[in-house]
């Protein structure tokens, strides 16, 4: 559920930064545009990132949560 308000805030905050832009440039959508592709990254890399990752409980000694991520060698490599 926390995953799911980031990825919310992200695209909040990308919107209104778009909206921005479209604001200070005099209504050209060209601008703002730009800057929503670009902002809108983050929530699509921590998406990608949330689906591939999966929680798990550290074992003795070690106490916490971790994660592990179900890359193949090629995807890394790219």
């Amino acid at each position: 559920m926390e995953e799911i308000m980031v990825i919310l805030v992200y695209v909040g905050v990308s919107v209104f930064s778009a909206g921005r832009i479209y604001a200070i440039w005099g209504a050209n959508w060209r601008p703002a545009s730009i800057v929503l592709s670009v902002a809108l990254l983050v929530p699509v890399t921590n998406m990608y990132h949330y689906a591939l990752s999966k929680p798990a409980a550290w074992p003795a000694p070690f106490v916490g949560c971790a994660e592990t991520f179900s890359l193949s060698d090629a995807q890394f490599a790219r």
